[in-house]
């Protein structure tokens, strides 16, 4: 399934929070995340465009592999997902396969969701909160976005690493 989000940094939370209850959007979580991101023994998934994720969120664990795709709007990826009962369990077999930690860590996160927009709320240690607006196609992000009111050339078509690296050389 194909994937595309676009995010808005140093965001206003309780304002992005009452302009996503405006519209109707419902809050679906709002909690902490754990996260682990793979490298496979040939070291090729970052050469590849492909990312290899375990996620914890709230009680529910996920595994997720993304393939990015071509795109000068948003990031947009083929991804596919599997709910796993166990994160440490699930790390653990990767590891044991000799898949390497490339990046573990927490981050806050609120979500909402209207339709088919998901609209993410992210928190994490020496980055400004930023928004990520995640829909099922480059229209739907268009749409997502206009509903909020945001000018569609202030997203960025980042994955975390990059508002990471961004924030980094800042």
């Amino acid at each position: 399934m194909n994937e595309v989000e676009l995010k808005f940094l140093e965001i206003d939370v309780a304002a992005t929070i009452a302009k996503l209850e405006s519209i109707g959007a419902k809050k679906a979580f709002d909690g902490d995340m754990k996260a682990v991101y793979f490298e496979n023994p040939a070291k090729t998934l970052r050469e590849q465009k492909q990312v290899l994720r375990v996620r914890q969120e709230g009680d529910k664990a996920v595994v997720a592999f993304k393939q990015k795709q071509t795109s000068e709007l948003a990031q947009v990826s083929d991804e596919t997902e599997v709910i796993v009962s166990d994160y440490q369990t699930t790390k653990n077999i990767f590891l044991k396969l000799g898949f390497t930690v490339k990046k573990e860590f927490v981050k806050h996160r609120i979500s909402y969701k209207l339709d088919n927009f998901s609209f993410e709320i992210d928190t994490l240690e020496g980055i400004p909160t930023f928004l990520e607006i995640e829909a099922l196609s480059e229209d739907s992000i268009k749409e997502a976005v206009a509903l909020l009111g945001l000018d569609l050339a202030d997203g960025k078509d980042w994955n975390g690493f990059a508002v990471k690296e961004y924030y980094d050389k800042k």
